[in-house]
């Protein structure tokens, strides 16, 4: 690896988790120990009131508690709001087909790639032969929710992903109305329109972080309490710190396509909410890299519509 140092783990925790997410499922989790605030925003200026809560899509117990204010927005709640249909039998075909592998994968990366993912598989005890049924971006994504479970001390990615802030969001849900702002199709068709170069350096990220995770300087560790006390500016920071995992022109090539795309689809999708009947609470949970970066986010997105947004501090 000649001493590389790639970056951008909270990138794929941010985003690439919820992926591995889909196929998993999700399990009820109990509410103790110290509350918290979470990342909680209010728009108003539409025909209902929303409330969008920053997701983070892997945690540990230290979120498990939610405070009073952020309580009783989920329990006023009309209806509910998060990125994607994951559960249904349509949404279940649809991420298995997209990540089932079309070709090896030692025919789509690089050899120094390929060889950085054997030496990965062998230290997580994961077969080549599973890691083969899989595209690339695929890959990434299973072994960065392992290196976060990890990191986050939970027992396996599994839990690491259903203690994230959409599961514990869910339990609140109950018999109310739920709405999607994307289709499992086209969130995946992002992940799968990068570049064979962007994929490669996607994985090799990824091998890199989990080989020598003492070089990485990943945050991971931190981001419960940091959620739990609502503090955007440690995330934005982290960001800019770890957004350096490939050559300028591919990072931008993940920017557009996970973030500037994504930003205004589901702001689109948030404003026809906001103007659909009239009088509803809508409680919508949003991955917080959509929401927190101070030049582009889905909250600037809703201002330039002309709606009011603040966070919500107490």
């Amino acid at each position: 690896m000649g001493g590389t140092v790639v970056k951008g783990k909270w990138k794929w925790m941010l985003i690439l988790a919820e992926v591995t997410g889909l196929l998993l499922g999700a399990t009820s989790c109990t509410e103790t120990g110290e509350p918290c605030r979470g990342i909680l925003y209010r728009v108003t200026g539409g025909k209902n009131e929303m409330m969008i809560l920053g997701s983070i899509h892997v945690g540990n117990e230290r979120m498990a508690h939610f405070d009073g204010t952020l309580q009783q927005a989920l329990k006023k709640a009309d209806c509910f709001v998060f990125e994607c249909d994951t559960a249904s039998q349509e949404a279940q075909a649809v991420i298995a087909e997209m990540m089932a592998a079309e070709q090896p994968l030692g025919e789509l990366l690089t050899a120094e790639t390929y060889a950085l993912l054997e030496q990965t598989a062998q230290k997580c005890g994961i077969s080549m032969d599973r890691l083969n049924a899989f595209r690339p971006w695929a890959v990434t994504s299973a072994l960065s929710s392992q290196a976060a479970a990890a990191e986050l001390g939970t027992r396996s990615a599994r839990s690491a992903l259903q203690q994230g802030v959409e599961e514990r969001v869910r339990k609140y849900v109950g018999e109310k109305p739920i709405h999607y702002l994307e289709t499992a199709r086209e969130q995946l068709e992002v992940l799968d329109g990068f570049s064979p170069a962007l994929q490669d350096a996607m994985v090799k990220s990824v091998c890199q972080q989990i080989l020598n995770p003492e070089e990485t300087g990943s945050t991971l560790a931190q981001w419960p309490d940091w959620w739990a006390e609502g503090e955007t500016e440690p995330f934005i920071h982290a960001y800019e710190a770890e957004n350096d995992f490939a050559e300028p022109a591919l990072t931008e090539e993940y920017h557009q396509g996970l973030i500037t795309l994504r930003n205004r689809r589901m702001a689109e999708g948030l404003r026809v909410l906001l103007e659909q009947d009239e009088g509803e609470k809508i409680f919508a949970t949003v991955g917080l890299l959509h929401l927190v970066l101070p030049e582009e986010s889905v909250l600037r997105e809703l201002e330039a519509m002309g709606y009011q947004v603040e966070q919500v501090k107490e």
